[in-house]
């Protein structure tokens, strides 16, 4: 062996062996109440490690063991994601409970709040209780998808319109189940045609209602409640506030709360009726000078019938009398009625407390026998103060 080798084999044996001695240097046995890799406590989840909740939001119970001098300490809980935090610690209320002289032991309850799962999809996170001188544990948590943000393709809807009115229809909307949101709208027929495929119009309306959204929460900055808007289960009321003499379509589709669709249609057409003529039953009239509007039954009348004064503008808002006299039959506490038999009836406008000068008004008389309406008749005018 030359000296070369020698050389290289000396060192080779100085290295081994500082090697070994740092090794040993670093391998101490673990000092008095000090377990190895520096803890000397242990805590550990009583029950499951694994925890499914519901998409909705809500609270859960972690309870835990620590074991050692980490028993009279804080236990602190951390949670990996945004969805997840500590609402409170009941463990720390109580004071540790010792099993022995030698291994302390206390159980404390940690309570996890989590948020409502607002997408179509589940998602897990992890909860770790920290507590010093003890390794950390952790729970995993799945959270279950919310399904109010689920497209159902299975969805269907039957509807429809009954007893159209000048402004108003009986409707119904009935889906083939009731865990689903829908939303429902009446139409003019027009636009609905203009869509050769109806899962267009969905997407063109569906497009306006997020454009809509989109600018209320920006104006505004409060969120957009598109629940509110949405429908579940089976559907019957009526509808106003429509046009008179128009094609309607009353059109129902499913739509999640994260604006999702499946493209599934249901219409139903109608026509609204034509605003008749001013009942010939009675005639009106309005003496300017005098301030005096008359009412008189005509042969046409018969019973008992009541008299209303309203501004053009809201005749013109409710857009047909039978409109106009529903809404004041009931919004009236009482209904002044008077006979047909006692013929005319001239009331002088300055009774009327509210009314003002220079304001287009409308005048208007109905038979009300039984709480029934019918034969409406009106007339516009200009209020001038005498």
């Amino acid at each position: 062996m030359n000296i070369t080798i020698i050389k290289k084999y000396f060192k080779a044996i100085v290295a081994a062996a500082l090697t070994a001695a740092t090794i040993s240097a670093c391998d101490k046995a673990p000092a008095n109440g000090e377990e190895e890799g520096g803890f000397d406590s242990s805590i550990s989840i009583v029950g499951s490690k694994v925890v499914s909740v519901d998409s909705k939001a809500g609270t859960f119970e972690i309870t835990y063991s620590v074991t050692g001098p980490a028993a009279e300490r804080t236990v602190e809980l951390i949670p990996d994601c945004d969805w997840m935090s500590d609402a409170e610690d009941s463990g720390q209320e109580q004071a540790p409970e010792s099993k022995s002289v030698e291994a302390p032991v206390a159980e404390g309850t940690v309570v996890v709040s989590f948020m409502e799962n607002d997408t179509e999809s589940s998602r897990a996170g992890k909860v770790s209780l920290h507590v010093e001188g003890a390794k950390p544990v952790s729970v995993s948590v799945i959270q279950k998808a919310n399904p109010d943000y689920v497209v159902n393709s299975q969805i269907s809807f039957t509807v429809d319109t009954q007893d159209a009115t000048e402004t108003s229809v009986f409707f119904t909307v009935a889906p083939n189940e009731s865990e689903t949101y829908y939303y429902y709208g009446f139409f003019p027929a027009k636009d609905f045609d203009a869509f050769s495929d109806p899962a267009e119009f969905v997407k063109s309306t569906v497009s306006d209602m997020k454009t809509y959204a989109d600018k209320y929460e920006t104006e505004t900055g409060k969120k957009f409640d598109l629940k509110s808007r949405l429908f579940k289960g089976y559907r019957s009321t009526t509808q106003s506030n429509l046009d008179p003499a128009t094609d309607y379509c009353l059109v129902a589709f499913d739509l999640t709360l994260g604006w999702k669709y499946s493209g599934k249609v249901a219409s139903c057409r109608f026509r609204t009726q034509t605003v008749p003529p001013s009942s010939s039953a009675f005639k009106i009239t309005y003496d300017q000078q005098k301030g005096i509007l008359g009412v008189e039954p005509t042969e046409l009348a018969s019973g008992w019938f009541a008299i209303g004064l309203t501004p053009l503008e809201v005749w013109k808002e409710l857009k047909a009398p039978s409109a106009m006299v529903e809404n004041y039959v009931e919004n009236s506490s009482y209904v002044s009625a008077y006979s047909v038999a006692d013929g005319y009836r001239g009331l002088p406008l300055y009774s009327y407390s509210d009314i003002e000068d220079g304001v287009d008004y409308v005048a208007f008389a109905f038979l009300y026998n039984n709480s029934k309406v019918s034969e409406i008749a009106w007339l516009e005018f200009r209020y001038v103060k005498p």
